[in-house]
């Protein structure tokens, strides 16, 4: 019977290779996106923001595309997911098996508008912030774009946070709910069990899961004294969820 660090490691590489394929084009989406939203906001700064303020239409626009971007990128990852766990436990997908009711449920939570606009948000405070500075500091509407243009950078780190963040959560949360469909439909009690990556960069609260033993799919796990369903848990506090790499592992019993 295999080892426990070889069950580990060989989930890890099932879910996590694929994963990063995913969070890559997402990151460089959004950093196109906001990149070009950058660029808009430096060349008309001078000649009508200062004078009129930020357009909302312009922020729903940004807040939009950034939505589409993220749900064009978890799409996939669900499929990928849902099929993961098909093979994890052995389970054939029918022909007529569809996710989109997955997808559709995921970004009909509130938690995930709370996300996108937890994204903006943070995005136009950078953004006020250096403006405010230049105001304070007496400098005219030409040298405050200037200030923008050194200044407010869209980091690829942010970027990247973003993207494992959103990729992960919606990978996290198709495999869990298909494994739980697959339990009910067969009548076949599921466990699942808490995979951290253990690395340097790991939260030691989810590196202590690693020792936690499997428990049924509807309990609860307590990562850090939170009640968590599932790495990535959308409704987890940020402390828990952001750049979380941790995956579970399914068994049926």
């Amino acid at each position: 019977m295999p080892s426990k660090n070889k069950i580990f490691r060989r989930e890890r590489t099932r879910w996590l290779v694929p994963l990063r394929r995913f969070e890559n084009t997402l990151t460089k989406d959004l950093k196109a996106i906001f990149k070009s939203e950058t660029r808009y906001t430096i060349d008309n700064y001078e000649s009508n923001i200062a004078i009129n303020g930020f357009s909302i239409i312009r922020e729903l626009e940004l807040k939009r595309n950034i939505e589409d971007a993220v749900v064009k990128t978890i799409r996939p990852v669900m499929f990928f997911a849902i099929r993961t766990v098909n093979e994890q436990i052995s389970i054939e997908m029918k022909e007529d098996f569809t996710f989109e009711n997955y997808l559709l449920e995921y970004i009909a939570t509130g938690t995930f508008e709370e996300s996108m606009s937890l994204v903006i948000s943070n995005y136009y405070s950078d953004l006020k912030g250096i403006i405010q500075t230049g105001i304070n500091e007496d400098l005219t509407r030409r040298e405050i774009a200037q200030s923008l243009q050194k200044e407010l950078k869209f980091t690829p780190k942010r970027a990247r946070r973003i993207a494992r963040t959103e990729t992960h959560g919606a990978m996290s949360y198709a495999s869990e709910r298909r494994a739980k469909e697959i339990s009910e439909d067969l009548d076949m009690p599921m466990f699942k069990q808490w995979i951290p990556v253990s690395d340097g960069r790991t939260r030691s609260a989810h590196s202590r899961m690693g020792a936690v033993e499997p428990i049924p799919i509807d309990q609860m796990f307590t990562v850090g004294g939170e009640k968590m369903s599932r790495p990535g848990d959308i409704k987890a506090s940020a402390a828990n969820r952001i750049n979380c790499r941790c995956i579970l592992r399914y068994i049926p019993q």
